[in-house]
């Protein structure tokens, strides 16, 4: 399976008053095309920031991120802007819908920011919507929803450009268990249909499993890393 990331010697340090603050010290690794890979660790181990530098949010201080072999510290803000429009896709713990644009119109969003004409971006919105279970929502707003609901209208928005990478950041830290549970598996069968390469930051047991892979940060180290045996992609 080709490589979609490639990650070398990712070091960030954040600085402030009292010196620099290291969140990621020298982590390596790669991602293949398709994979499904959780990146766990307690809180404050540098899991967010991982993510954020792979979605072009945040530059690294040292080391080197390739994604499909582009090298992002080539490229200029417009760049970083243009490959996170087309390329990438996010989902938040804090579902980050705009609370005065409908359901259809949240997941239209990036496909008329990247210039799809509305027409265009209505029918694959509600296609969209068909899928994660929620047509017959398309009128509501965020506030009219479950808590669930919403995280599914997230998803939705993070594809709906057909990324190739999708970075879920606690996606499941605030549902219950059962809302928890659909979301992954929406983010399973996306991760198998699509074959939508999904990187995925938890604290959750039941959301790591659904990973194929794991990677294990502690201290802004990648101490550990393997398959997962329960998952339906591992070997």
């Amino acid at each position: 399976m080709a490589n979609l990331l490639e990650v070398r010697d990712l070091r960030k340090v954040y600085e402030g008053p009292d010196g620099g603050v290291e969140a990621l010290r020298g982590v390596t690794f790669s991602v293949g095309r398709g994979d499904f890979v959780a990146v766990r660790g307690p809180s404050g181990c540098g899991k967010s920031t991982l993510l954020h530098i792979l979605g072009a949010m945040e530059c690294p201080t040292e080391g080197d991120v390739r994604f499909d072999g582009l090298e992002l510290g080539s490229l200029h803000s417009d760049g970083l802007a243009r490959l996170r429009r087309r390329q990438i896709g996010f989902v938040f713990q804090e579902f980050n819908l705009f609370p005065t644009l409908t359901v259809l119109e949240n997941v239209m969003l990036p496909l008329t920011l990247d210039g799809a004409a509305e027409q265009q971006a209505r029918r694959r919105a509600a296609r969209l919507l068909e899928e994660v279970g929620l047509a017959d929502r398309s009128k509501h707003f965020p506030a009219q929803l479950s808590g669930g609901e919403m995280q599914r209208v997230a998803v939705a928005r993070a594809v709906a450009a057909q990324p190739g990478l999708l970075l879920a950041d606690e996606p499941t830290g605030n549902l219950d268990s059962e809302n928890g549970r659909r979301v992954m598996q929406l983010l399973s069968g996306l991760n198998r249909s699509l074959q939508l390469t999904v990187l995925l930051a938890t604290h959750s047991d039941e959301a790591a499993s659904h990973a194929a892979r794991w990677l294990l940060l502690r201290d802004g180290r990648l101490v550990a890393q393997g398959e997962n045996p329960q998952s339906e992609k591992s070997p």
